[in-house]
């Protein structure tokens, strides 16, 4: 009787209100006509404002096409950071029966990897490349909610691994953990962009006295969401978001690495942020979560039959003054061969791709186009073995 009593003293409107969010929820990010509304709405706006969120909707129809494509197509899916948008342009690969999906943009870490792992393999890719370097394996884990898939496994490791991130990236886990149930918190940010700012601004440009900001036409200041927009077509020049204040790496001699810094890029300030990317490299407890995560991820791939090719993303050698690079690419270099015995993967190291020197970079972090090209054509030389073998 008592449990009787439970079941009509339930809740059940509200108990059914909320099965018909989340269904409701799931099957309206399904529509590829919304995907593509969205992407259009965000190619209307400056890059620099919504790099990430444009990066993810082109992830979502690219996967699209991928799980529409007739059986008989090889399938390619590409897995990076920014350094492989830039440094792995394999779209002349479209001239074979040849398919990819390239998940890589900035955000994309080996945890993002890791939560797109499950869904990647049951498109049964013929082959999986992950650019990956001691800048993956050597960082601490830093999480980019929106980024991330839905992956409740793929929390509860990381968890598991670091517990220490409830605490210390508290806010980041709950919005991951709430976005592996609603898409439509998942992809809040996406809906922001492309629709919130129709109501709101968003300011990426340093403010300007209304006497330069006038429409010559009709004398009157133009409204700060126009004058962003506008700025595609170039009547105004967009300007960075101006860098949050952040102290530079604790390296004593940092004044003389600037200087040094300062030769290969006379006309590119580099920002303390992009100079603690590099400092962050380091050995420490994170290095055994970011390897168990990829770890996984190559299992998952393998598991279900795809080959798996890990590039060396290429650093600019400036960089190796701000981290010890002999030792933490030593110990990259040791798990990737472990990951070839264990599960026979692939690897294409920058001593195969390379030389690389600092004028073959924009930055710290990114080829230039010539290095790029070179890098992406030694790579589909070696993509074509993989699949043709």
């Amino acid at each position: 009787m008592p449990s009787l009593y439970w079941i009509k003293k339930a809740p059940w409107a509200a108990l059914i209100a909320a099965v018909l969010v989340i269904w409701i929820d799931s099957k309206l990010f399904e529509d590829r006509e919304l995907w593509l509304k969205l992407r259009a709405r965000l190619e209307a706006l400056p890059e620099p404002v919504v790099r990430l969120e444009l990066g993810i909707t082109k992830d979502i129809l690219q996967l699209k096409n991928m799980r529409d494509a007739p059986p008989e197509m090889r399938r390619l899916i590409i897995l990076g950071n920014s350094r492989a948008r830039v440094g792995l342009n394999l779209r002349n690969l479209r001239d074979d029966d040849i398919l990819q999906a390239k998940i890589a943009h900035a955000g994309v870490s080996p945890y993002v990897m890791r939560t797109f792992a499950k869904e990647g393999a049951a498109l049964s890719p013929d082959l999986v490349v992950l650019m990956l370097s001691e800048l993956d394996t050597h960082r601490p884990v830093e999480l980019v909610p929106g980024a991330c898939f839905r992956s409740a496994a793929a929390l509860g490791q990381l968890l598991t691994s670091e517990p220490s991130l409830t605490w210390e990236q508290r806010h980041e886990v709950e919005q991951v953990a709430v976005g592996a149930f609603l898409n439509s918190y998942r992809y809040g940010d996406i809906l922001d962009r492309a629709y919130l700012n129709d109501f709101r601004e968003i300011r990426i440009q340093e403010e300007e006295p209304a006497s330069k900001r006038q429409d010559q036409r009709r004398g009157r200041v133009i409204p700060r969401k126009q004058l962003v927009v506008e700025a595609d077509n170039a009547r105004f020049r967009v300007r960075r978001i101006s860098e949050p204040d952040v102290p530079p790496p604790p390296i004593e001699n940092i004044e003389e690495i600037r200087a040094e810094l300062a030769k290969s890029f006379k006309r590119k300030k580099i920002q303390n942020s992009t100079l603690n990317i590099g400092y962050a490299i380091a050995f420490g407890p994170h290095v055994e979560t970011q390897r168990d995560l990829i770890e996984k991820t190559i299992e998952i791939f393998t598991n279900a039959g795809s080959k798996v090719l890990i590039v060396e993303g290429p650093l600019n050698p400036l960089t190796y003054l701000l981290y010890d690079e002999e030792s933490t690419r030593s110990d990259f270099l040791a798990f990737v061969e472990k990951m070839k015995m264990e599960y026979g993967v692939h690897f294409q190291s920058i001593d195969e791709t390379g030389p690389y020197v600092p004028k073959d970079f924009s930055d710290l972090l990114h080829l230039k186009g010539t290095s790029a090209r070179k890098l992406s054509a030694d790579v589909r030389k070696r993509v074509v073995e993989l699949l043709d073998g």
